[in-house]
């Protein structure tokens, strides 16, 4: 796990703690005058989708909602160690082999593991973090990747947990020399391994797989080799917190006798979300979705903020594809969210820029780099703020335009 990775394409849509009411002293609101026959909205659908109706076993979608689901009952990083604030990859729904792959940083035997003759993989999420920064000569960068994955049976989690770690040690991480277990007093069911950076650059990683029930936790954490006392202590956080956190999540039922059956848009509110022409599409690859407060967060720069502010404005389910839709309990705590957006990314260094053609209700924000500009605006209709983000300015613009059309349609009462 890289402690230093940057996320990009996730800066334009962090969010503060801290909310003000008017952005500049100016309210904004919707307006519904703008003619929709002058807009430039790029080709991109400017109406709701039609409902998406369910996802019935043996579908796979259904694992994919699951997982959607089980991201409501995952620690995250900050709540194991209070200084890895921001978020980092991989955090998404576990959708197969590449994800495993971006879990194990490319290490084929932990990913041949998850899902063997004795133990059959449901579904999983994934959610990692670290210290503020780039973590250039910060001798405190630390990093933390945690993940949960449902097993059909408790035997077969523990089957798993065995073999991920066995694989672990016969198979050293690029970069990394052989594991080492150690052992964790206090957590019979953890196995747990240390390993460090093969070039000298002072990092010692924790490993640990741990089975409980159904479910097979992994958790590792990267730190500098100066703080590698600290190792056992988060893994024993992660462990304790996780197990009780996860047993009240309301699982679907897995019998192949009777077959399961759940709604895709589970509260109306993905229909609203711009598609992506493919899941490449969508952000880090993650394909639609429907999160609720803590699995929102963990697509957002600040993770702990994105959380209180999230609670606070009544946002408790949003939609992620090729654009984000957030709802909000009244239009006022909208205004409230979508003012959280727009300061944190100026205190980012975002500077507001003119919004699209026709549309004054939408506001914009970019980001010069090095490697060219970062782009997101934000939509405001009632209860309602999507946001949307390209590099490309004039795409941005037109996603904006194409978000604006859509909540124009959108309900306001819906539940």
């Amino acid at each position: 796990m890289d402690t230093r990775r940057l996320l990009a394409l996730l800066t334009v849509i962090a969010v503060a703690t801290g909310c003000a009411s008017t952005v500049d002293g100016k309210s904004v609101t919707s307006s519904k005058s703008a003619d929709a026959t002058t807009l430039d909205t790029g080709g991109f659908p400017s109406a709701p989708s039609p409902q998406f109706g369910y996802a019935v076993q043996p579908d796979v979608e259904l694992n994919y909602i699951e997982g959607q689901r089980m991201a409501e009952f995952i620690v995250l990083p900050f709540e194991i160690n209070s200084s890895v604030r921001q978020s980092d990859t991989p955090s998404e729904v576990i959708r197969g082999r590449d994800s495993f792959q971006r879990v194990f940083r490319n290490n084929t035997a932990i990913a041949d593991a998850v899902d063997g003759p004795n133990s059959r993989f449901l579904a999983g999420f994934v959610v990692s973090g670290r210290t503020p920064g780039d973590g250039t000569n910060d001798p405190d960068a630390t990093g933390i990747t945690h993940m949960v994955l449902r097993y059909t049976t408790s035997a077969g989690a523990a089957a798993a947990a065995r073999a991920m770690f066995g694989a672990s040690l016969r198979s050293p991480s690029t970069g990394l020399t052989p594991e080492t277990p150690v052992p964790l007093p206090g957590l019979p069911n953890t196995l747990a391994s240390t390993s460090t950076t093969i070039e000298g650059a002072g990092l010692t990683t924790m490993t640990a797989f741990t089975s409980f029930g159904p479910y097979a936790f992994y958790t590792i954490v990267a730190t500098s080799t100066a703080r590698r006392a600290e190792l056992p202590a988060q893994i024993d956080r992660a462990v304790r917190m996780q197990a009780p956190f996860i047993a009240k999540f309301p699982a679907t039922v897995s019998n192949p006798n009777v077959p399961a059956r759940v709604k895709i848009d589970q509260n109306n509110i993905l229909i609203y979300a711009i598609p992506a022409d493919t899941d490449s599409r969508s952000m880090l690859g993650t394909t639609r979705a429907v999160y609720g407060v803590r699995g929102m967060a963990t697509l957002f720069t600040d993770p702990q903020g994105t959380v209180a502010l999230l609670a606070k404005t009544g946002s408790l389910y949003n939609a992620f594809w090729r654009s984000i839709v957030l709802r909000a309990d009244t239009p006022l705590k909208a205004v409230e969210l979508r003012d959280g957006l727009i300061a944190s990314d100026k205190q980012a260094g975002y500077e507001e820029v003119p919004p699209p053609p026709g549309v004054s209700s939408v506001s914009c924000l970019s980001l010069k780099t090095q490697a060219g500009s970062r782009n997101g605006c934000y939509v405001l209709n009632g209860r309602y703020v999507a946001v949307v983000y390209d590099a490309d300015p004039k795409t941005t613009q037109q996603l904006a335009t194409a978000q604006y059309l859509i909540l124009n349609k959108a309900d306001q009462n819906a539940k």
